[in-house]
This record gives structure tokens, C-alpha cells and sequence, in this order.
């Protein structure tokens, strides 16, 4: 697969090394799909390319727990203060382009909503019984515009889980370069966020539910129903 130039400055950037050496992390690429997939995707098809999304966004997801996760149900989860024992937590580096704009040179805020949609049910649905599910509530405050050609961090982590209903908060942040004069051997995922001027856009709650109906869903989408046969006009 090739990816673009934006990629290895999302990958290859002090931020993204520190969280990979850490060794919390394991990287993923959920908008690798094929050309099939592609054509009906907004994020990875539509909106994917030069200008808009880069190719292709780099997720970080938490390794998994060592405890079982049937252990947590009903408890209150924070893995950003529980890190050893977190359950669920997903980070995606962006880089957003100039064609993504609803007021020029800031990234439209439904783009954005979108992004938190997606992102915090990825993180969420590992959670449900059937590893599926869909948003029934999203809530969004922006705090700040969110500037284009910029690298953008989602952050999600579950914060509470009961049956087949899991709540996701998750945060859009602006990512700057490291100062030159930083000591990145002294850079923690405890510090990574003051280091690297990780400044809040955006923030959000999501809940996750599984479906009763959840088998109608193939891979996020609904099986396509059958065609009706056309009425005959009546003689």
C-alpha cells in the first residue's frame, strides 16, 4: 500500500514515536480498504485524497487489558487515569486538508463531527457483545477552530460500559512541533500533551448501543432489501 507524504510526517513525527515507544499501543489502519469498500465510503473513499483527508489517517489503539472485560461491566472506565488496566482507548492523527473547509482555511465542523462519530464508536464496539454497533447520541461542544493543513488528534476512551450500551468521550486536538530545544528522551505520555502544544478543538460524548437487530448488519451496513415486485394497475 502506498501512502502518502502526509503519512510519514503523521507516523514519523515526535508525538506519534513517543506513543508508539511507550509500548501501550498497537498501530492500526482502519481506512486501508479496497476499491470496492471505497466507492460507497465517505471517510475513506469521498473525502479521502489530496486536500482532504490524508492517506492514510494513523490510528493508535490501546493494547488489550489483561483482565476480562466482563469483569468491568457497569463500572465507570477512565483510561486516561487507569492506564494499566484500560479497556478502551483510540487515537487518530489526521492531517486535514484546505478542500475540507466550511469558512476558509478552518475545517467545516461537520467534517469534524463525523470524524467524532466515527472514531468514538471504533472505539467503543470492542466492547459490545457482538463487537458492533450504532451511535444513539452524539454530543459535540467546539471550542476552537480547527485550522486546515493541520495534523489533527482524536482521542477516544470508554468511560463506562453497561450490557450492550458503552459511553465514549473523546477530544480534537491541533498538534504543533516539538520545541528544538525539548528533551524527547524526557517526554512521557503523561507530558506528550504540554510538550507537543496539543491544543482542544472539539469534544464529545457518544453512546454506543448494540441493536436487537445488530445481525442485520454486515461490516456497518445494512443488507440491502429485497426488490418489491411493481404493482399491476387493476383492469
Amino acid at each position: 500500500m502506498t501512502y502518502s507524504c502526509e503519512y510519514d510526517s503523521l507516523l514519523n513525527h515526535p508525538y506519534t514515536q513517543i506513543l508508539l515507544q511507550s509500548g501501550a499501543f498497537d498501530v492500526d489502519h482502519p481506512y486501508d480498504v479496497d476499491e470496492e469498500r471505497k466507492a460507497y465510503s465517505l471517510t475513506a473513499g469521498t473525502l479521502a485524497g489530496s486536500g482532504m483527508i490524508a492517506h492514510t489517517p494513523l490510528t493508535l489503539t490501546r493494547k488489550k487489558p489483561s483482565r476480562a472485560l466482563d469483569n468491568v461491566e457497569g463500572e465507570v472506565i477512565d483510561t486516561r487515569s487507569s492506564t494499566p488496566a484500560a479497556v478502551a482507548e483510540y487515537i487518530v492523527i489526521y492531517h486535514l486538508g484546505s478542500k475540507l473547509c466550511g469558512h476558509k482555511d478552518i475545517i467545516h465542523g461537520g467534517l469534524l463531527a463525523t470524524l467524532l462519530d466515527e472514531s468514538l464508536c471504533r472505539c467503543g464496539f470492542p466492547l459490545l457483545p457482538n463487537k458492533l454497533g450504532v451511535t444513539a447520541s452524539l454530543n459535540i461542544k467546539y471550542v476552537a477552530p480547527t485550522p486546515a493543513d493541520s495534523i489533527v488528534v482524536l482521542h477516544a476512551w470508554a468511560t463506562n460500559l453497561n450490557g450492550r450500551k458503552v459511553t465514549v468521550n473523546g477530544t480534537l486536538s491541533t498538534l504543533s512541533d516539538a520545541a528544538d530545544d525539548v528533551d524527547l528522551d524526557s517526554v512521557t505520555l503523561e507530558t506528550a500533551d504540554e510538550v507537543f502544544g496539543i491544543k482542544n478543538t472539539a469534544a464529545a460524548e457518544a453512546l454506543v448501543i448494540e441493536p436487537r437487530w445488530v445481525s442485520k448488519l454486515q461490516t456497518g451496513h445494512f443488507t440491502p432489501p429485497p426488490e418489491k415486485a411493481e404493482s399491476q394497475p387493476q383492469a
